[in-house]
């Protein structure tokens, strides 16, 4: 196998074959023309890398180009996995055929060796193959294989087929040519893996915030009309249903988009025979990509998820197979969905009437005289009166005390710690160095790039020096230094954008204090200084002591619906106080700003709601993150009874429930 030279452009070559002049000529037009064809092709290729296409729509094109411009067999993109690469995109006639099982794994292992190497290469078809598990060109063609490099390593392959035969110079250029459409997707790779980081930013923004309106009704028609509309409108899905098992049946409860449904209606007792089928072999989330009837124009399924033991969530789109970033945010919707419904399934079990009706009958069970009787229904119904009276129910809740203006400093990158410049507690301003990271990887790419921006200005500074002296020159060999020259300027300005990028990254390892404050992070000079550090691992801390702070409070569940009460329930912020632990005579006030339902703590804890109290920083006796603290929410008035037995009431009414 033949390895490319990178810095070795590419150029196109033929000879005149041989008779008259007149044949020369038509032979030397033909030559400029298809030269002038496959540089509009190449052009296209480099504008299609720079256009807004999202991966479905550029590589086809792509590889359309690329096909046009070598007249090849055909041109596939290789997708790299933990196993074997599998072909991703084709143009052209298949390269094995699939039924052949034994040459496209040997075809396979092949791609891999190369991506592996990282080298582009050139191997001719291979015949003696003999194991599966053997690297060999099993097709009839000359494969030219380029791995697709981002940042040095290999994201997937492009494979050229080319018909056999040439001389040596043509197979160079074959593999002169690939190489530099590797580059190109390698951008195109690079720019796109940058913007679905973006847009999966976006996404997550997007389902933190709809998840709330999960939890706004404990209603059971409400909160499964929520689960299924808030799902629908989040991940622009098709059609979302809840369906519910009733003994050996799933009945469906609610449809998106679809407020009133006829359960008897074909569409809907075939979304229930599809669940209650796949629903006896597996209890899991599955992600199949089917359709529930073949003679039928329903939607196809693409996601089923469980919502507890006895409900399911069943997802159909025309879009095809979810992405596993979508699964990842379909599996965190339906945990919230899980808890809204188990909250509303609870809260509907409580069968208050049945509860006053036995506590009616046990009071009522009076002997003795009649004067005794009126006695004890006198005091019963005192005691009734002083139970019903109105008192307030507070709501009390641990929290830790939080700033609002702070900055966590993270690893940009996997590095080392070279220099810590802070220390715990010192005071910084906007601009401050805090600490210096090194990264030898990221300087020997930077070095390599420069070495290669070198060597493209020399032979610019030789294509020059051609240029300005071509009088005497063929038009031919003008037009091939004025090809190079075009060629060698792009891939200056390639280089140059590279070296921008890797620099930016360098003088992102300088971290620097993005506001004024106070550093928080205990024994930092010994944790991090010449330590290796990842990726996104929190480093330190810049906090403003005279900025915003909130209590962060964690509610219990059997009180969160208290408080959510209150919140709907008054038009303007509700009232907190605060009592610190280390000052428990100083109590202050605050106002209650978001609620939130479910917030997971630890593994070993249950889940709790969250609520979070504005202070004023005057008022703050203590100025220290984590301080622990507790809230004192007030949530208007209940009868005494119920303040002073809820626990009970709960307790009493979750058991009758379970045994009803």
């Amino acid at each position: 196998m033949e390895t490319l030279c990178p810095n070795e452009p590419f150029r196109f070559s033929a000879q005149a074959p041989s008779g008259s002049a007149a044949a020369n000529a038509s032979s030397e037009d033909l030559v400029h023309q298809t030269r002038r064809e496959i540089q509009l092709l190449v052009r296209e290729a480099s504008d299609l890398v720079h256009s807004c296409r999202d991966a479905k729509a550029f590589w086809p094109a792509f590889l359309d180009r690329v096909q046009r411009a070598t007249a090849a067999n055909s041109v596939s993109l290789w997708q790299l996995n933990d196993d074997l690469p599998t072909e991703l995109q084709r143009v052209g006639r298949p390269a094995v055929p699939e039924s052949d099982t034994f040459s496209v794994r040997c075809h396979a292992h092949l791609v891999g060796e190369v991506a592996f190497r990282a080298e582009p290469v050139l191997v001719p078809p291979t015949s003696e193959a003999t194991e599966p598990d053997e690297a060999a060109n099993t097709t009839d063609s000359l494969a030219v294989l380029v791995p697709i490099l981002v940042d040095g390593k290999s994201e997937a392959v492009l494979e050229v087929l080319m018909p056999t035969g040439g001389g040596l110079a043509t197979q160079r250029g074959y593999l002169r040519f690939a190489a530099q459409m590797g580059d190109l997707a390698g951008e195109f790779l690079r720019t796109e893996t940058l913007r679905q980081v973006r847009q999966d930013q976006q996404d997550w923004i997007r389902l933190g915030h709809n998840v709330a309106g999960l939890h706004r009704s404990l209603a059971f028609d409400d909160t499964a009309a929520a689960i299924v509309d808030v799902a629908a409108a989040t991940f622009e899905i098709d059609r979302v249903s809840l369906l519910q098992r009733d003994g050996n049946h799933w009945n469906v409860v609610a449809i998106s988009g679809v407020p009133d449904f006829d359960s008897h209606a074909p569409t809907v007792k075939a979304l229930s025979g599809y669940v209650q089928h796949r629903r006896q072999t597996d209890d899991g989330a599955i992600w199949p990509v089917e359709s529930i009837d073949e003679a039928s124009d329903i939607i196809p399924v693409v996601g089923l998820l469980p919502l507890g033991p006895s409900s399911s969530l069943l997802l159909q789109s025309t879009g095809g197979p979810l992405s596993p970033a979508e699964r990842k945010r379909w599996l965190a919707f339906a945990d919230h969905a899980t808890s809204a419904w188990n909250n509303t399934d609870r809260f509907e079990s409580i069968p208050y009437a049945s509860l006053q009706s036995q506590l009616f009958t046990a009071g009522g069970r009076v002997e003795g005289s009649r004067r005794t009787l009126i006695v004890a229904v006198l005091i019963a119904m005192l005691l009734s009166a002083v139970a019903m009276i109105p008192v307030p129910l507070i709501v009390s809740a641990e929290g830790k005390l939080e700033p609002v203006d702070k900055q966590i400093v993270y690893a940009p990158r996997d590095a080392m710690v070279s220099k810590v410049l802070v220390a715990h507690g010192d005071h910084v301003q906007r601009g401050d160095i805090l600490a210096e990271l090194i990264d030898p990887q990221l300087d020997q790419q930077i070095d390599d790039c420069l070495g290669q921006q070198n060597v493209l200005e020399q032979r610019d500074r030789e294509l020059k020096a051609l240029m300005i002296s071509m009088a005497g020159k063929s038009s031919e060999e003008r037009e091939r230094i004025e090809g190079e020259f075009k060629v060698v300027q792009q891939k200056r300005d390639g280089i140059a954008r590279q070296i921008r990028l890797l620099q930016t990254q360098r003088t992102g390892l300088t971290l620097r204090a993005a506001q004024a404050g106070q550093v928080i992070g205990w024994r930092i000079q010994q944790e991090l200084a010449d330590r290796p550090v990842r990726r996104s691992q929190q480093l330190l801390q810049v906090v403003d002591p005279d900025g915003r702070w909130v209590v962060r409070a964690s509610v219990p569940q059997e009180r969160i619906d208290h408080v959510l009460r209150a919140v709907d329930g008054s038009d303007k912020p509700v009232d907190a106080q605060v009592v610190f632990r280390s000052f428990p005579n100083q109590p202050i006030n605050g106002n209650l700003q978001n609620v939130g339902l479910a917030a997971l703590t630890a593994e070993s804890e249950p889940a709790t709601g969250m609520a979070e109290v504005a202070i004023e920083t005057a008022d703050l006796p203590i100025r220290q993150p984590g301080a622990i603290a507790t809230v004192a929410i007030p949530c208007g008035q209940e009868a005494l009874v119920y303040v002073a037995f809820q626990d009970l009431i709960r307790a009493v009414s979750e058991a009758i429930g379970v045994y009803l």
